[in-house]
């Protein structure tokens, strides 16, 4: 079900997909917790540039040698892809917590 996205690795689809913003996009634009690969096609992804591209890849190939510390850069990056201001960030943020 991984959608393939012209100019980007496996690893950057991977990172954006487990991305706070996307898990924001899809719970409020999809609700139920089933996914279907429609819902995944109408995912909005954005433009990455090669940079970026190789930077997600390094980054969530050393996440998953165990570098965890890796996960905060990882969300520097996509919150700059989506141009997510830090109220929007906290706003994002904040429905991820536990009631």
């Amino acid at each position: 079900l991984i959608p393939q996205i012209p100019g980007m690795s496996i690893k950057t689809v991977m990172a954006l997909l487990n991305s706070k913003v996307l898990a924001f996009y899809y719970r409020y634009r999809c609700g139920g917790r089933k996914v279907l690969k429609s819902h995944l096609e109408m995912l909005p992804f954005p433009e990455v540039d090669e940079a970026a591209d190789r930077r997600l890849t390094a980054l969530c190939s050393r996440l998953a040698a165990g570098e965890n510390e890796c996960a905060g850069e990882i969300d520097r990056i996509i919150w700059a892809l989506y141009n997510i201001s830090p109220a929007e960030q906290k706003f994002i943020e904040s429905s991820f917590l536990p009631c």
